[in-house]
């Protein structure tokens, strides 16, 4: 909580939930990889449990500029947008690239949160491996 009580203390622009996570205005992301790309161990997201619960699941995929690779998906916890966030902590999801799949070099990778994504919050997103 250091951190948060000092950003805060510099500026309003950090006092609260909303003013720090990134509002989608869409069920998608996608994120291009530099370089080369990258082989991949996990991917994941940190999100608000306060935003009504935009989407229940999350998918990730990747594509390597010749194939789309579906990687496979989370379940969001329902049900815990009650209450006041600034006394909560935000949740964080990481899924496990198959094995298959983590000698792979991909190039971009996606997050879809479905068609009633609009609105949800994040805060930070994920890929975990080596740029190649």
């Amino acid at each position: 909580y250091q951190l948060v009580e000092q950003l805060q203390s510099k500026s309003e622009a950090w006092v609260g939930d909303c003013p720090t996570s990134t509002f989608l205005d869409s069920g998608k992301i996608c994120v291009v990889l530099p370089g080369d790309g990258a082989k991949l161990k996990a991917i994941g997201f940190t999100y608000s449990p306060w935003d009504r619960n935009y989407g229940h699941e999350c998918g990730f995929s990747g594509h390597t500029g010749d194939e789309s690779v579906v990687l496979g998906s989370v379940d969001i916890p329902r049900h815990m947008e009650r209450g006041d966030p600034s006394t909560e902590k935000v949740g964080t999801l990481f899924l496990t690239v198959p094995s298959e799949h983590q000698e792979t070099i991909f190039k971009t990778i996606e997050w879809s949160f479905g068609n009633s994504a609009s609105g949800r919050r994040l805060y930070f997103l994920y890929a975990l491996g080596a740029l190649v």
